[in-house]
């Protein structure tokens, strides 16, 4: 299956727990907001989350659970060395 470039929504989440989407850092309620939105606009799109090693471990589980939330059913998820 391949995944078309304009579903897929980047998301990094760095050292300091930090979410960044499109170079720009936002709070976790203010990601989801955007997230929602775009799920919104587009249905298909994919949540590509990147994840630091040092990054605070409870931050993942708390992103995870609030995207279900909005109903975004396409993730992946990746440690960014």
């Amino acid at each position: 299956m391949e995944i078309l470039k304009e579903n897929i929504v980047k998301v990094y989440i760095n050292e300091e727990g930090n979410i960044l989407h499109e170079k720009e850092s936002y709070s976790l309620p203010e990601i989801i907001r955007i997230l929602a939105e775009k799920r919104k606009a587009n249905p298909e799109i994919v949540v590509i989350l990147k994840v630091k090693p040092e990054a605070p471990s409870e931050m993942v589980p708390k992103f995870i659970r609030e995207i279900q939330k909005i109903n975004i059913e396409k993730f992946s998820m990746s440690m960014d060395p």
